[in-house]
């Protein structure tokens, strides 16, 4: 049963995420999910798309589908509700067991400040956030985040962007002004990784700025790259009635077109892949052989 801050949060969350219009589960199906569906439907909130519950018997509850953690993949869930004030931490473990990390839950059993910082950083997050978890351990040494947009990969990236960038998620420091067609403070096969994200989409000459990237890693060095599919990133933007980001240049834009590019190198193994990732992106890692 809610206690009253966690009933007061509950109120927050929803208002939140109604106003954000975010598709969200709810984590549970016990007590604590059903007090939050009541305070839906008395507060005309957004329904959750989903019940989330580990190993469900049931396919439908209250006319909302019931999914377990293996299937939030095929859903269009951003936000997860913990539906329950006594096994949180277990659902957080359970959600980061299956690829979920980037998926911060909302704990009602929060404090109010906690819960209204927690909200504030939900409503300008970066791309590179949905994968940190995932991707981070593939960019350890010195490395540059390429076009970092104030929210780098890792604490100790090499901060990259144009002078004014349009995108300032977080507020890390910018270390070195440019273009990410070029990176001429570098030296060649000087880097133990290049990390990039949503940002090689937006070059005429895909083939040209990759070939740049590669100059500067070692050998065994990794490219570790998260990009947007461009026909499911624009099928994305239909379904939100938002307008596609006019910076993306190439309609056929995706994980097979940037693979051909790097193998046909010759000097470059593909390490790690995963398409649709997040909706409308998909994740390459590819290592520099020779």
């Amino acid at each position: 049963m809610l206690n009253q801050s966690e009933h007061q949060n509950a109120i927050e969350a929803l208002a939140f995420l109604t106003v954000q219009k975010r598709t969200y589960a709810i984590y549970g199906t016990g007590q604590v999910a059903m007090e939050l569906l009541t305070i839906i439907r008395s507060g005309k909130y957004i329904f959750p798309v989903a019940f989330i519950k580990d190993s469900p018997e049931i396919s439908i509850l209250e006319g909302i589908k019931v999914i377990s953690p293996e299937q939030i993949d095929e859903t269009s869930i951003k936000e997860v509700i913990l539906g329950t004030n006594s096994f949180q931490e277990e659902m957080r473990k359970t959600l980061e067991s299956n690829g979920h990390s980037d998926l911060v839950p909302i704990d009602l059993s929060s404090s109010r400040g906690d819960i209204a910082a927690a909200l504030q950083s939900k409503q300008s997050r970066s791309e590179t956030a949905k994968v940190r978890q995932a991707l981070k351990h593939f960019c350890i040494g010195n490395g540059p985040d390429v076009g970092f947009g104030g929210d780098p990969i890792t604490d100790t990236a090499i901060c990259i962007d144009l002078p004014n960038r349009y995108a300032a998620y977080q507020n890390a420091p910018q270390h070195l002004q440019g273009d990410a067609q070029s990176l001429p403070w570098f030296k060649d096969k000087s880097m133990d990784y290049v990390y990039s994200s949503h940002v090689l989409e937006d070059f005429e000459n895909t083939r040209t700025v990759l070939d740049e990237w590669i100059r500067v890693l070692r050998v065994g060095g990794s490219l570790v790259l998260f990009l947007p599919d461009e026909q499911a990133y624009r099928n994305h933007c239909k379904s939100q009635n938002k307008p596609p980001n006019v910076h993306h240049v190439h309609l056929d834009f995706s994980l097979d077109l940037v693979k051909s590019i790097l193998l046909k190198r010759g000097d470059m193994e593909i390490i790690h892949e995963k398409s649709p990732s997040h909706i409308y992106s998909f994740e390459l890692i590819a290592r520099r052989i020779r």
